[in-house]
C-alpha cells in the first residue's frame, strides 16, 4: 500500500482573495494620504491650529504678566513670514501702536510653511494686534487668511481675543 501525496501548488482562490483585498485597502489609502489636495488641505489646517494656539498663547500671556503684549510681523508686508510675541511701552497711550515701543520679545511664531501665505487685516488698522490684561480694554480684532493654492481659510479674532473659523 502506497499512499500517494499530492503536491499542491498555487494559492487557494480564499487566499487569493484575501491577499487582493489587502493589496487593495493598501493602494486606496496609500492614494488617499498622498494626494497633493489632500494633503494640502492638512498643511493648511495645521498652519492654521498653529496660528491659533500661539495667538491664545499670547492672550493668556497678557493676563499672567498684567501687561499688554502685542503680536507683529517680522516683515510688515509679509505676516507669512513669522510672528513676534513682545511687551509694549505701558507708559504709551494704550490705543495708539504707532507710539508704543517694544520692550521685550517673550516667543517667535516661525514662518508659515510654503504654499501657506497668510495675512491680516484689522482693526484698528495697524501691523500688530494688542492684547491687554483686563477685560475692559478692548483687544484688536480682524481676520487671518490663511492661502494655499487652492483653498482659502480664515481665522477672526473678535475683541475678547477669541478665534473662530470662518469659511
Amino acid at each position: 500500500m502506497k499512499s500517494t501525496l499530492h503536491a499542491s501548488s498555487g494559492f487557494s482562490l480564499l487566499e487569493s482573495l484575501l491577499a487582493l483585498a489587502i493589496l487593495s485597502s493598501l493602494v486606496w489609502l496609500g492614494l488617499s494620504l498622498f494626494h497633493p489636495e489632500r494633503s494640502e488641505h492638512r498643511l493648511l489646517k495645521s498652519e492654521a491650529h498653529r496660528l491659533e494656539v500661539f495667538i491664545q498663547e499670547a492672550h493668556t500671556h497678557a493676563v499672567i504678566l498684567n501687561t499688554p503684549l502685542s503680536i507683529t510681523p517680522v516683515n510688515p508686508r509679509h505676516w507669512s513670514d513669522g510672528l513676534v510675541l513682545q511687551t509694549l511701552n505701558t507708559d504709551a497711550t494704550l490705543h495708539s501702536d504707532s507710539r508704543s515701543q517694544p520692550q521685550k520679545i517673550l516667543a517667535h511664531f516661525d514662518a508659515m510653511k510654503p504654499p501657506i501665505q497668510l495675512t491680516y487685516q484689522g482693526f484698528p488698522l495697524s501691523q500688530s494686534l494688542v492684547f491687554y490684561p483686563t477685560p475692559t480694554l478692548q483687544n484688536s480684532n480682524g481676520r487671518f487668511t490663511l492661502r494655499a493654492r487652492k483653498e482659502t481659510l480664515s481665522l477672526i479674532l473678535n475683541k475678547a481675543g477669541q478665534l473662530a473659523y470662518a469659511s
